[in-house]
């Protein structure tokens, strides 16, 4: 009789542990899922650069350009290429993927103005020989 409680003990504190480790598990887990949204229009800027600057930062030393500015906040002053609906081109190798509110009615813009760009550094694409960003705002 004593053994069987004795297996019972263990039985339930075995089933303890599990369930205190399961709850544990989604507990970090809901809270990992549930992070809020960053806005990166109010986020502090990393680096304000010249867009000809950065492309020859990515062009002549690109892993430490990549350790510099990737997933980072930046503001770019180049040159408008082109624009379409979502994206802007700057300097011709700066792809920007607009964030829902783009700061700035696009109407203003024309190609070849000058614009200043703050957005998240997505990184450099070799392939394309581009440098992406998400999340962009667009100023005069």
């Amino acid at each position: 009789m004593k053994t069987f409680f004795i297996t019972v003990l263990k039985i339930a504190g075995i089933l303890f542990g599990a369930l205190l480790i399961y709850f544990l598990i989604v507990y970090i887990g809901s809270k990992t899922y549930n992070k809020p949204h960053i806005d990166y229009a109010k986020s502090e800027v990393a680096y304000t650069v010249d867009a000809d600057y950065f492309l020859s930062e990515f062009h002549e030393m690109m892993d430490a350009a990549h350790e510099k500015y990737t997933d980072k906040v930046i503001e770019i002053d180049g040159e408008l290429t082109d624009m379409q609906e979502g994206y802007l081109l700057i300097n011709n190798q700066i792809v920007c993927t607009l964030a829902d509110d783009p700061g700035w009615p696009l109407e203003d813009f024309v190609p070849g103005s000058r614009v200043v760009v703050k957005g998240r550094v997505i990184g450099y694409d070799d392939l394309l020989d581009e440098i992406k960003l998400d999340n962009c705002t667009v100023h005069p």
